[in-house]
């Protein structure tokens, strides 16, 4: 039986990605001496995560997809803006810290879709994300032994001055379709490829 890695996720616009990548570029150069632990997402590859569906069937996806539609015919498009870069830090074996970009959602558009999300999903006899903490990952950087080290790092990185500015047209994301990825695991990266995209028409 095959098994498909499956999440659902608010996609990132072209503009935007392109201009994050230029932000990511311009990181992984001035932190070229850490580039054995940092490892950089594709821009291609951005986006928010809503909930993370693990392994599921054929069967399965098909249930998901009315179960995503249903949830974007009833929430209506939003928009959202791009904040500072920030990390997440995990000491735990065989974990990675997260770099990202935070999400500024004045209105909590994301957590009232999440928890509308959440609901049916549960209804439908998924496990959705216990939580969100709206972001766009851009880079990991891997666990190293020195703590100290690893926390100077981050903290070097978020607070380096090549924090995420953005133009009006690409700093601002208008949410207005919600997305079903297969998470694809290569020998070198991931790759996430759209399943099905709904509109938001509530």
């Amino acid at each position: 039986m095959k098994l498909i890695r499956t999440f659902i996720a608010i996609n990132i616009p072209r503009e935007t990605k392109e201009e994050i990548g230029r932000t990511i570029e311009n990181l992984g150069s001035k932190f070229k001496k850490y580039s054995q632990d940092l490892k950089w997402v594709d821009p291609f590859n951005l986006h928010v995560t809503l909930s993370f569906q693990g392994s599921i069937t054929l069967e399965d996806i098909a249930t998901l997809e009315e179960t995503v539609e249903k949830v974007a015919q009833s929430f209506p498009p939003f928009e959202i803006k791009l904040g500072d870069i920030s990390y997440y830090y995990t000491d735990k074996k065989g974990s990675d810290s997260v770099i990202y970009i935070g999400i500024v959602d004045p209105e909590k558009n994301i957590s009232a879709l999440y928890k509308t999300l959440a609901k049916q999903l549960r209804l439908s006899g998924f496990s959705p994300t216990n939580r969100i903490d709206p972001h766009i990952t851009i880079g990991r950087l891997a666990k190293r032994k020195d703590r100290q080290l690893q926390t100077e790092i981050l903290d070097t990185i978020s607070t380096s001055g090549t924090t995420y500015v953005s133009s009006p047209e690409t700093g601002i994301v208008k949410v207005e379709k919600l997305y079903i990825y297969e998470s694809i695991s290569m020998p070198t990266q991931t790759k996430y490829r759209i399943i099905r995209s709904f509109n938001l028409s509530g």
